[in-house]
């Protein structure tokens, strides 16, 4: 069994742009009415799509590939 501590998970890559509280200010919807935000708001994420963060359950399946 593994064993991963709390600071591992929030030092991770996926959970290190949800440490500062003031990442949260920059939500917004996008064009599929999804809640997203830029990890860097300075890089537009329609050519960068990396630098998007997005909670759509919908946009993961309809546009998602098998693993």
């Amino acid at each position: 069994m593994i064993l991963i501590n709390e600071l591992e998970i929030l030092n991770s890559y996926v959970f290190r742009h949800f440490r500062e509280e003031s990442a949260f200010n920059r939500v917004y919807l996008d064009d599929n009415g999804c809640v997203s935000w830029d990890i860097d708001p300075t890089i537009d994420s329609n050519q960068v799509w990396e630098n998007k963060v997005d909670l759509c359950p919908d946009s993961c399946y309809i546009y998602g590939s098998k693993v």
